[in-house]
């Protein structure tokens, strides 16, 4: 009864039922300002600095969801906040800040926030940009009472390395001792299909390394290279701590391999590697300052209002600062 009961307030809202989640409807995004919507290309467009775009819905129990996310149809070009609000008041500590280059933005939800708007604004604190949506959704769960992103890496296990030629792997030291006169290499095996989460390979040693390695990206034991036939590789020379290649989603791989960059014999000690996760680069309260940021007032319907008429009930904002006051 409860179900059908959320599910019929949800038709008048700005969600739809989808398997255990709600959807956020990209058909329209009513609440926002500076800013606007093309529902035919799921396109924003942020007309002024600290601009912002969202959702407005009724009768939905946040509490029932652990998770709000936004993916994007191709990578942002600007920094972006996403965050909460209640009748435009913003929920403290509700919000999420990423720099551009990223394809999607989540933030966990604690289970004592009650909110009926989700905001996209962008927080350069400059006029323009554009955010491309593919979907938009609440998690279906209890709150982790957090309030905090859930970033993983990819981890590449250092007990299930592979030789590829010419080396020998100590699996309880994690060190991979290359032959001499082979140009050896150790390989994992990568079993993720979803390469838009990462954005580069890490391998990292326990000490500065004596030799130089080499550190690519194969499919199916063939070396990947891009349109411009550069292969996707990174070397490093003796001294190093670490080597890491930087991915890009338009390619795809399966095998990493870490190969030594000279004939003579020698040694490296692994201490970890990953496929780093786009997200990690996320803060979760990204230090933005406003403080200088001119005052604008906005109607309930997102119009900015140079003067308000005392007594009425606006929306003050102040770079990305944003409260429902009474003038």
């Amino acid at each position: 009864m409860k179900k059908s009961l959320l599910i019929l307030a949800a038709s008048f809202a700005a969600l739809s039922l989808s398997a255990s989640n709600y959807e956020l409807s990209l058909d329209e995004l009513s609440v926002g300002w500076s800013s606007s919507y093309d529902a035919s290309t799921k396109t924003i467009t942020y007309d002024g600095a600290w601009g912002a775009r969202g959702w407005e819905f009724s009768g939905v129990t946040t509490s029932d969801y652990s998770q709000v996310v936004v993916e994007f149809a191709e990578a942002t070009s600007i920094p972006v906040k996403l965050y909460l609000a209640s009748g435009w008041s913003n929920i403290t500590d509700a919000e999420v800040s990423v720099e551009a280059g990223v394809t999607s933005i989540s933030l966990d939800l604690d289970s004592s926030w009650s909110f009926n708007q989700v905001f996209l604004q962008e927080i350069s604190g400059e006029a323009g940009g554009t955010l491309v949506l593919s979907s938009a959704y609440l998690v279906e769960g209890s709150g982790s009472g957090s309030g905090s992103t859930t970033v993983e890496n990819y981890t590449l296990a250092l007990d299930a390395v592979n030789i590829g030629w010419g080396a020998t792997y100590d699996e309880s030291s994690y060190t991979v001792t290359y032959a001499a006169g082979n140009w050896g290499a150790i390989y994992w095996n990568v079993g993720t299909s979803d390469l838009s989460t990462y954005t580069k390979v890490v391998v990292e040693f326990a000490n500065a390394i004596e030799i130089p390695v080499k550190l690519y990206l194969a499919k199916d034991w063939n070396v990947i290279a891009n349109a411009d036939a550069e292969n996707f590789e990174t070397s490093v020379e003796a001294g190093a701590t670490k080597v890491e290649v930087a991915i890009d989603p338009d390619y795809t791989f399966n095998m990493v391999f870490l190969q030594t960059g000279t004939d003579a014999e020698g040694a490296v000690a692994l201490s970890d590697a990953y496929l780093e996760a786009k997200l990690s680069s996320v803060i979760s309260t990204m230090a933005v300052d406003d403080s200088d940021a001119p005052v604008e007032y906005y109607t309930l319907q997102g119009i900015r209002v140079a003067n308000p008429t005392p007594g009425t009930i606006v929306i003050r904002r102040q770079g990305s600062h944003v409260t429902k006051i009474k003038y």
